[in-house]
């Protein structure tokens, strides 16, 4: 390594840190400097290879160990991710409820996830070369949701700058994400400060972490059909995620978590289809 850090924790990220920690890596950065609650955690700095992050294993356990959580949320984190032109969303490996003995392997994984089909395909149609991308690992606190979702600062179909879409799923995000479960969609008028429109969808299952794995479980009967997000929690969602847009000066996709009734903020990108 060319005198660059090995580890940075989030709480100390730079704007010029950049190519060290990658766009998700930078966005959680820019939350926390703007006040908003992000699971604690730390980065795995891109430059770092293989053989660095073996050798200095002990290290790595010293800061997962500093985070007092048994379980952690291990993510990719790549310099061309999550910008302004390129997303990359879900292209990269992430790892959820990693303990403290699958930690190096989960982030070695992350960091060798640049090398998957699909993330050379999606380079190769933005032109982008891979060997050109270097990967950054995101260590956080794993968050126990009960309820997760998306806020978009922007409605995302209509384009109007005035309304932001919020979805969301009983349970971990992953749900939402992946497209296996159907998630309530609320609009808000970002000017009346209000709920314009709801969708309620029907929830039979949702994954949580249970005896140390993510697990689907099922979600019982009576709340099957109930609203996920309460209109208070929904408010509470976009005038955050508002005052985040306002720091970013662009429209945001903003994941979120409620845990014990507090908001979490677990990754922001930009909309690079409104951009």
């Amino acid at each position: 390594m060319k005198n660059e850090p090995l580890i940075i924790s989030l709480s100390e990220i730079q704007e010029s840190d950049s190519n060290l920690v990658g766009g998700k890596g930078m966005n959680l950065a820019k939350m926390v400097l703007a006040g908003q609650s992000v699971p604690d955690g730390f980065v795995i700095t891109a430059q770092t290879t293989v053989e660095d992050i073996q050798a200095c294993e002990a290290q790595i356990v010293e800061y997962f160990d500093r985070l007092g959580s048994e379980y952690v949320a291990v993510r990719s984190s790549a310099t061309t991710e999550d910008s302004n032109q390129d997303s990359f969303a879900g292209q990269f490996e992430t790892y959820l409820n990693v303990t403290r003995d699958a930690l190096l392997a989960s982030i070695l994984k992350c960091k060798s996830s640049k090398n998957t089909k699909t993330v050379e395909e999606y380079a190769a149609s933005r032109d982008i070369a891979t060997n050109d991308i270097q990967v950054a690992v995101v260590v956080q606190k794993m968050i126990d949701a009960e309820t997760a979702g998306v806020c978009f600062t922007v409605n995302p179909v209509t384009k109007d700058t005035n309304q932001a879409v919020v979805e969301a799923v009983y349970g971990l995000g992953e749900l939402l994400v992946s497209g296996e479960a159907t998630p309530d969609t609320y609009v808000f008028d970002k000017n009346e400060m209000k709920v314009v429109d709801k969708n309620i969808e029907e929830q039979t299952y949702k994954i949580i972490r249970q005896d140390g794995q993510t697990t689907k479980v099922p979600v019982p009967d009576k709340e099957q059909s109930l609203q996920k997000l309460s209109d208070v929690q929904i408010e509470e969602v976009v005038q955050k995620s508002v005052a985040l847009e306002q720091t970013y000066e662009k429209p945001l996709d903003i994941e979120f978590a409620f845990a014990d009734e507090q908001l979490h903020f677990l990754q922001a990108r930009p909309i690079t289809t409104i951009l």
